[in-house]
């Protein structure tokens, strides 16, 4: 029983032994695939927004629940803050709390499909967004979303009507 757990886990074909049914959201060692994949495009998009950014503060990583955040946290290493929208409070909220992360002048949203839409942020604008599919033996087994939020003049200006 240990082997085939460990085959059924850590070596990706071996989904192919299973039924038309198997569905990957249900299968917990779906949580092993992809991080590389999305550390690699969270990376970019550091990169690409310490740019125009002041502070190490003024970007963060955020995700949807602690299962992306703790992902985040591991697979970053320190490079970036990363915060949670999980929504009950969690260690996160200590670490790095929703007033701050909310604030940062750019938020790169992960999240994959298990998760509903971003958090309200009226404030920030999507710059740009990009999925990504993870395959397990050719099936698609996840779907993360990178997308860049950033603090927007537009979004924060009043409407002034003509009076």
């Amino acid at each position: 029983m240990v082997v085939a757990v460990y085959a059924w886990a850590l070596i990706p074909p071996a989904v192919r032994l299973a039924s038309r049914s198997w569905d990957p959201k249900l299968d917990i060692t779906s949580e092993l695939y992809g991080w590389p994949d999305v550390t690699r495009q969270v990376e970019l998009e550091l990169e690409s927004s310490r740019a125009s950014v002041a502070g190490f503060d003024d970007i963060a990583v955020v995700g949807p629940h602690w299962i992306i955040c703790a992902q985040l946290e591991a697979s970053l290493e320190g490079r970036a803050r990363v915060g949670c929208n999980t929504p009950v409070a969690d260690d996160f909220d200590a670490w790095w709390p929703r007033a701050r992360w909310r604030d940062a002048d750019v938020v790169i949203w992960v999240t994959d499909t298990r998760f509903g839409p971003r958090p309200e942020l009226p404030r920030h604008a999507t710059l740009r967004s990009r999925d990504i599919e993870i395959r397990r033996a050719g099936r698609v087994i996840r779907v993360f979303t990178v997308a860049v939020l950033t603090r927007s003049a537009l979004a924060v200006l009043p409407s002034h009507g003509r009076g």
